[in-house]
């Protein structure tokens, strides 16, 4: 029956997923202010998926169009992706302050279902800097403007996060219920890789509970789900969780055979990230079991993945690895020569991550300017039109005091006449 059940699902995304990227593009491209909005909201994964330089594109585009025809619910969307992406570079602050403007607004229009998505989004960048508890208060205040909007969707947003949250904070019967019920919804809605993240982490909480046997069982819960969608690396992450659950149990036969299990469907996932992720989990596992040699042949392809991608982070962390087993191996020249280019590295690693964060600075002020000018501007017509507003009562109230000074001499003229009369 559960296989049955997921062969439905797997149908199902298969379908929704059936229109072409390109195709989404295309219609965004050519679409009126309103169809931009609409793709932007339904098709962000999509696009964000090609490439960053891609979805800053869209982001900017966005906001122009905003700024162009006046459409601040344009703005508003602009800034709440622009804060997913400083998110995901690491800018954080940035983030808090472009999210915080779209919560200005979406509270101004009284929008309940994006300011669930809103507050999730606030939270993120709460449990990104590690403050859990300011995450949990805005994943709350997300879960209760989804409750409001009568959407099952937007009440599940923040589920996931707040549930690890309760896991970190011990408090595993909150994270329980509230994992059920978002199980339970992801179930009703066929959204498999949902069900298959709700799963992996109940993992997590039966790890944190040294319950490894429940661990094992809902992770491999999870590997089923994640297995009928199909996807490469998704299958990969999970293989990686359950080798993990393995290792700590000291099921160490099992362990090895999930690492390279999850290192098969990384390379089919042609995902260099991932491979090298594989490829330094193996050494890893190798450095602890005192299998040096295939722990630094491990090492050595992870550095070279990561060498081929110029993924710096990747080939500084193989690096350090690499030096330690040299250390242990009594390679000591060895040693010294993988540290001093793993100190070059880390230099060349921290010049060009100032840069980048001072690129985004700058895109980020420049759209800060664009959009207080269009406020500016918002302000100056607002104003224009009050002082009409209060110089067309003026001038009318003239006129009724006019006419009524002239009714007055009139009335007096008369009066005065019949008396004389």
């Amino acid at each position: 029956m559960r296989f049955q059940f997921l062969l439905l699902v797997f149908c199902n995304v298969l379908f929704s997923y059936s229109q072409d990227t390109d195709e989404v593009i295309q219609s965004y491209i050519k679409g009126d202010a309103d169809k931009k909005i609409e793709i932007m909201f339904a098709s962000y994964a999509e696009i964000e998926s090609l490439s960053k330089d891609t979805i800053l594109y869209f982001i900017k585009d966005l906001q122009k169009v905003g700024i162009d025809k006046d459409r601040e619910d344009a703005i508003a969307l602009s800034n709440y992706y622009f804060s997913h992406f400083l998110n995901d570079n690491a800018l954080l602050d940035e983030a808090d302050k472009k999210i915080t403007e779209s919560i200005r607004f979406y509270n101004f229009e009284q929008n309940d279902t994006m300011l669930a998505a809103s507050y999730n989004a606030k939270g993120n960048t709460a449990y990104l800097r590690g403050n859990y508890g300011v995450a949990e208060e805005n994943y709350l205040k997300s879960y209760n403007y989804g409750k409001s909007s009568g959407l099952e969707k937007f009440k599940s947003l923040s589920s996931a996060n707040l549930s690890r949250i309760y896991i970190y904070q011990e408090k595993y019967e909150k994270a329980q219920e509230i994992l059920d019920e978002y199980i339970e919804y992801n179930k009703s809605v066929s959204n498999l890789r949902n069900v298959g993240t709700g799963y992996g982490i109940y993992g997590q909480l039966f790890i944190s509970q040294n319950k490894l046997d429940e661990a094992t069982e809902y992770l491999e819960r999870s590997m089923e789900f994640n297995l009928s969608t199909g996807n490469s690396k998704l299958i990969g992450n999970g293989y990686t969780n359950i080798a993990i659950a393995s290792f700590i149990k000291e099921d160490l036969k099992i362990a090895e055979e999930y690492f390279q299990l999850a290192l098969s469907y990384r390379l089919e996932s042609k995902d260099d990230f991932f491979i090298a992720e594989s490829y330094f989990n193996l050494g890893d596992f190798y450095f602890e079991t005192n299998e040096l040699d295939s722990a630094l042949f491990f090492y050595d392809k992870s550095f070279d993945i990561a060498y081929e991608n110029d993924n710096k982070i990747g080939m500084v962390d193989a690096l350090e690895q690499v030096s330690k087993v040299y250390e242990n191996q009594g390679e000591f020249k060895k040693q010294a020569k993988s540290l001093k280019e793993y100190i070059k590295l880390q230099k060349e690693l921290n010049s060009e991550k100032l840069s980048k964060e001072l690129g985004l600075l700058r895109v980020s002020f420049e759209e800060d300017l664009k959009q207080q000018s269009f406020i500016g501007h918002q302000r100056e017509e607002k104003l224009r039109g009050q002082i009409e507003d209060v110089s067309t009562v003026w001038d009318y109230w003239v006129w009724v005091v006019l006419i009524g000074l002239l009714t007055l001499s009139g009335i007096v003229y008369f009066s005065v006449n019949r008396r004389k009369n």
